[in-house]
């Protein structure tokens, strides 16, 4: 089957999974924490059917916004939050980031139910998107995803998430390999074009109960 969605990066997945995610160990409904009659299936299509409310919901207010608004503060908490709390996680706001070697990476989430992973997201309407530094005075130092491929190289952690609201990427520290690695779901995509097999994808991979808890 063809995801249109996906693009990977290094070695952090198999391309060759895709079409027999189902069948692999990890995915069955107790491994998801579901209890009860609770099929994997059934679970994300009511995710499917909730992101997308959500998704028409943030738009809906993009549209009523300044056109210099960066919307940083609506693609977190209209979007993104909601998004990932279908997918398990418990994020929480922080207000200055984490510190390694004396310097503030200025992380904008952390996942609190799984070993605090950093979730950084920035704004769906941010002009340097996921990979250039952001040319306004007194911003990060360096682009979004180097900002948490950096704190992955150096902490004690294995993955991260950032995204913009538009594209969404799950990291991996690549502080051992020669090149980066990551695996991308470009979500204005997903839901504008309505891939419903996409998002299968992306719940089976991105889901919280697929990170470490400690």
């Amino acid at each position: 089957m063809n995801f249109p969605s996906i693009r990977i990066e290094g070695s952090i997945v198999s391309p060759e999974l895709f079409d027999r995610l189902e069948e692999l160990p990890g995915q069955r409904a107790a491994d998801f924490g579901l209890t009860g009659s609770a099929t994997v299936k059934d679970e994300i299509a009511r995710a499917w059917a909730d992101a997308q409310d959500y998704w028409r919901i943030f738009h809906r207010k993009l549209e009523t916004m300044p056109a210099n608004s960066t919307g940083t503060t609506e693609t977190r908490n209209l979007w993104i939050a909601p998004l990932l709390g279908l997918l398990g996680y418990q994020l929480e706001y922080q207000q200055r980031g984490p510190e390694l070697n004396a310097k503030v990476y200025p992380i904008s989430h952390r996942a609190a139910n799984r070993a605090n992973t950093p979730v950084h997201i920035i704004g769906y309407r941010d002009g340097a998107g996921l990979d250039r530094k952001p040319e306004r005075s007194g911003g990060p130092r360096m682009s979004a995803h180097a900002l948490v491929q950096e704190y992955l190289n150096l902490a004690d952690q294995d993955y991260g998430i950032v995204t913009n609201g538009r594209l969404l990427r799950l990291l991996r520290d690549s502080s051992r390999l020669v090149k980066l690695t990551y695996l991308e779901f470009d979500l204005d995509r997903i839901f504008n074009d309505g891939l419903f097999a996409d998002f299968a994808v992306l719940y089976r991979l991105l889901h919280a109960s697929r990170l470490a808890t400690t």
